[in-house]
């Protein structure tokens, strides 16, 4: 997501687990998912607390390029907010510079797409594998599970969204004492830094067979990721959360 250095954040550990514990996807659905390959649509988040930044990469899962953020930490350097809130991550690394994606293996491709030959550098919101996200805080600078619902909302406001926002509404992301802020405690000078951390996880969707948000239609598309999607299923191991 995205340089400015930035020393790394202390006290995540505990975060992490506890957001990758609450998600509530299990490794057996997760290898079910693998073994039926119905999963079409990739969804990866990861939330910077010190930022209150929820990041977030959707596409579709036979694209050329793999979207896997879950190899550490990564060093986000965020531009400016559009007028709907949005902030795009514009420069995104990790420990051996600036982020790169693997091309997708010719079998996992859709119809008609040849197979990539080197990886893709992360290069912005518009690129390959683009991240973008919004700040959580409400109006008073609360945080809470519905503000990390309403974002999250916000971020995929697409037909058939549903089949990915789920993660969000099951989740108790917000409503343990590490992801939430109560009005009285929110700093009123707060804003958002020019760069911070951030920790993926990663889910499948069967987002065009059977679990489709009322009926409607999915678009796989990340809001300004150039239409680039996912990776298979490693999210029972990564961690979800910056602190």
């Amino acid at each position: 997501m995205e340089g400015i250095v930035v020393s790394k954040l202390k006290g995540s550990s505990l975060v992490v687990l506890v957001l990758a514990m609450t998600v509530g996807l299990s490794t057996v659905a997760l290898a079910e998912h693998e073994e039926s390959h119905d999963e079409d649509t990739l969804l990866s988040f990861a939330y910077d607390n010190m930022n209150h930044f929820l990041a977030v990469n959707l596409g579709p899962n036979d694209v050329a390029f793999t979207c896997d953020f879950e190899d550490g930490t990564l060093t986000a350097m965020f531009g400016t907010g559009d007028p709907n809130g949005v902030i795009a991550v514009d420069v995104l690394e990790g420990e051996d510079g600036t982020k790169t994606f693997d091309p997708r293996a010719e079998g996992e491709l859709a119809e008609g797409l040849v197979a990539e030959t080197e990886p893709a550098e992360y290069a912005g919101a518009d690129g390959v594998c683009g991240v973008s996200g919004l700040i959580v805080a409400g109006p008073n600078g609360q945080i809470n599970h519905g503000q990390f619902v309403k974002a999250a909302k916000s971020l995929l406001d697409m037909k058939g969204h549903g089949c990915v926002l789920r993660y969000f509404a099951q989740s108790d992301i917000g409503r343990t004492d590490e992801t939430k802020i109560n009005t009285p405690d929110a700093d009123p000078l707060f804003e958002i830094g020019e760069s911070g951390e951030l920790d993926f996880l990663t889910f499948e969707a069967d987002c065009d067979h059977g679990k489709k948000d009322k009926g409607e239609e999915t678009q796989a598309a990340n809001s300004g990721n150039g239409g680039n999607g996912g990776n298979r299923g490693k999210s029972a191991d990564a961690p979800g959360h910056n602190k």
